[in-house]
């Protein structure tokens, strides 16, 4: 085969991978907009529903005993240091420091999480 068939065949190919990112791409972008949770481990006050992020009410109050404590303690790491020694862990992690700031700054604490409608926003536990 030449060259030339070569460059020919491996340029359709590159274009075809991109047209499919392309596509995935923009059917996350939708799902998330309709407010449809795409997998993953749910943050902390949510379980994972029927496609969309269910409140858990026991979760959720473990979340405003976070934010309450943390407008008494002021600082993030006195704070993980708090809820270490108390035993509070996210559904994944530990909470220590990076996990308590990644927590504490997430826009599904406000209620507002990254490309949800409006009719979902304010939402939070």
């Amino acid at each position: 085969m030449g060259r030339l068939t070569l460059n020919v065949l491996l340029s359709f190919a590159q274009f075809e991978r991109e047209v499919t990112g392309e596509r995935i791409r923009d059917k996350f972008a939708a799902s998330k907009a309709k407010g449809i949770f795409m997998g993953g481990t749910p943050p902390l006050g949510y379980d994972a529903g029927e496609r969309a992020l269910v409140v858990n009410a026991e979760e959720a109050e473990t979340v405003r005993f976070i934010f309450r404590r943390f407008l008494e303690v002021g600082s993030v790491s006195d704070l993980a240091d708090d809820l270490h020694d108390r035993g509070i862990k996210s559904k994944r992690h530990t909470s220590r420091k990076g996990n308590t700031r990644r927590r504490a700054n997430s826009p599904w604490r406000a209620g507002a999480g990254a490309g949800q409608s409006d009719l979902l926003r304010n939402h939070s536990p």
